[in-house]
């Protein structure tokens, strides 16, 4: 397990190459894990409040952003 598998915990899937000649390359990682990290906790607050119908199509749709 390479450094970067280690912080993030996990594998990442294939990647675009693009990214890393991005001049915010270096923050990518940080970003999408407070995205997943902010979809999660919408996705947890909507099954407590069993919101099912509305709640749960807008953090799918989330998701796919």
């Amino acid at each position: 397990m390479d450094d970067r598998e280690a912080k993030l915990g996990f594998k990442p899937q294939k990647e675009v190459a693009y990214n890393a000649l991005l001049p915010y390359a270096d923050s990518l990682d940080e970003e999408s894990s407070q995205q997943l990290a902010y979809i999660k906790a919408g996705l947890a607050k909507v099954v407590q409040l069993r919101d099912i119908k509305i709640g749960l199509s807008h953090w799918t749709g989330q998701l796919s952003k």
